[in-house]
């Protein structure tokens, strides 16, 4: 099994991984290729340059993955910290909030942009919970059979701090 990871939010850092069979092959941030500080683009030069490492074809992955919730369930998540007042509800934030989803609807939540560019594949789309993402990360490279992992984020998807368990790989 055959898939991408890719960390695209539209806000910063965007990049991309490769894994066969569960082990990571390749990782890279498109800063690194593109040389933009925090490029927050599409990670399209990142994710060729993880399917040629592995010496893949975009019509063999099995998965395409991103590290965000849909945008529906985002802005929903949003919608109710504002309402409940542990967001802001001002211009500036419902703006924000209104740019943001536009913009992922419109491009089927990284979908489009990925079948824009590598329309060759079959891969099947699917949505990591964010901080998830970052503790798989984080265990996958730690060396630890057991390990506790804590993720601190800015923001993440809804929370700043999260604790995980890694057990028996």
């Amino acid at each position: 099994m055959i898939s991408i990871g890719i960390n695209y939010s539209l806000m910063h850092d965007s990049s991309a991984c490769i894994t066969r069979d569960g082990e990571a092959i390749f990782a890279i941030a498109e800063e690194r290729l593109s040389r933009v500080k925090n490029d927050a683009r599409f990670p399209e030069l990142s994710i060729r340059a993880c399917l040629d490492f592995a010496g893949v074809r975009p019509e063999e992955l099995d998965y395409v993955c991103f590290g965000w919730p849909p945008i529906g369930t985002a802005v929903r998540h949003d919608l109710k910290c504002m309402l409940a007042g542990s967001e802001p509800i001002d211009y500036v934030s419902v703006a924000s909030l209104f740019r943001r989803y536009m913009s992922f609807a419109r491009q089927r939540d990284g979908e489009k942009p990925f079948l824009d560019r590598f329309a060759a594949t079959k891969a099947q789309f699917r949505f990591v919970e964010h901080h998830l993402a970052h503790a798989i990360s984080a265990y996958a490279y730690s060396g630890f059979d057991d390990a506790a992992v804590l993720v601190l984020d800015g923001r993440g998807a809804w929370e700043a701090t999260s604790l995980w368990q890694g057990r028996d790989g």
